[in-house]
């Protein structure tokens, strides 16, 4: 169940997070950025070693390769989002719920960190 979880979470950073980011608008990322820059400063300790292990392994097959790329994502998720905060938004995405503002995050994640 952990590794369809975190190969799913692979999936949303790298392949499909477009798909929500329809009905985003420029007042949302207004706010993702004012949250992001608030949090930039914390990274969250409480994520299991074994769920990094497993996104970086599952996000490294999905990415042809790009570990350090997908180093680089996780450490933004943890920097945004506690462990706790982030199982909450997958147990949203699974039921089918749009989760923008996440999806913000992570398309913006991805840019940034596909240069490594």
């Amino acid at each position: 169940m952990k590794d369809l979880f975190v190969g799913i979470v692979a999936l949303i950073a790298f392949n499909t997070a477009s798909a929500q980011t329809k009905n985003f608008t420029k007042q949302d990322s207004s706010v993702v950025t004012v949250q992001s820059q608030q949090a930039a400063d914390t990274m969250h300790t409480d994520y299991p070693a074994s769920f990094s292990e497993s996104f970086i392994n599952s996000c490294s097959t999905s990415s042809s390769g790009k570990t350090q790329a997908c180093s680089c994502v996780l450490d933004k998720i943890k920097t945004q989002y506690s462990y706790q905060e982030f199982l909450e938004i997958y147990a949203k995405i699974k039921k089918g719920e749009q989760q923008p503002e996440f999806t913000a995050f992570m398309n913006k994640a991805r840019k940034q960190c596909a240069q490594k």
